[in-house]
């Protein structure tokens, strides 16, 4: 069975989604089966995709995630 992308989880304090445009550390290195080591090391050689630094706090844009994915697909079409 493929496996299947975990979806964002975070909510307002109501409960209802917030459109999710952002993942952090942990939620990429989650997604892509890393270590958060692994995307540290990552930034610090500038590979990977591009982040946002926010109050000392590392995100990464979710187009930007997904832009990533997509330039380094493998294998023929």
């Amino acid at each position: 069975m493929p496996y299947v992308l975990p979806r964002p989880t975070h909510t307002q304090a109501g409960g209802t989604n917030l459109g999710h445009t952002h993942l952090t550390q942990s939620e990429l290195a989650e997604r892509w089966r890393l270590s958060t080591r692994t995307l540290e090391k990552w930034r610090q050689g500038r590979r990977g995709p591009r982040h946002l630094k926010l109050g000392g706090r590392v995100v990464y844009p979710l187009e930007e995630v997904e832009h990533f994915e997509a330039t380094h697909l493998q294998g023929r079409r």
